[in-house]
């Protein structure tokens, strides 16, 4: 019984802390992605900015919480992306499009700039999954349902 007990406070100990030591007490980041990298997530400033196109561009407070900046790390460390190249060169697009990432995390910072569009590979589809899953928890937020429509395109 006291093998039990004993092996039952080890796992919830583990358990317990396996979520402060996944997650970063630091951790923030700005995401920048679209035509010229327009639109920008600033967990830093807790701010959105849109890509109005031919409106210019508006900024907002948007701030993502705790559990979304968790699920977003967790998503960075399984595809390894801590450990990408600074800078990927995807397909060649016009206008100029694509993902910029720099991260704080553990006292450290990480810039990724992915330009262009992706291919096949594995690496590529892990990244699109990561960066549509952060579109899509902006896109969800009422702040960012409050902004104006874009008006326009890039040709």
């Amino acid at each position: 019984m006291k093998r039990l007990f004993f092996l039952l406070i080890l796992i919830l100990s583990i358990v317990g802390c396996s979520d402060s030591q996944v997650y970063p007490k630091d951790f923030n980041f700005t995401f920048e992605y679209g035509s010229f990298y327009n639109n920008i997530l600033n967990t830093f400033e807790g701010t959105y900015t849109k890509d109005l196109v031919m409106n210019g561009a508006i900024t907002t407070e948007l701030n993502l919480t705790e559990k979304e900046k968790k699920q977003i790390y967790k998503l960075m460390k399984d595809i390894n992306l801590f450990n990408y190249l600074n800078e990927i060169e995807g397909l060649v697009m016009e206008p100029t499009s694509g993902y910029r990432f720099e991260i704080q995390y553990n006292g450290k910072k990480k810039i990724i700039n992915w330009k262009g569009e992706f291919t096949d590979r594995l690496r590529d589809k892990e990244f699109i999954k990561m960066t549509t899953t952060i579109i899509e928890i902006i896109q969800s937020k009422e702040a960012y349902k409050l902004l104006p429509p874009i008006q326009g395109s890039y040709e």
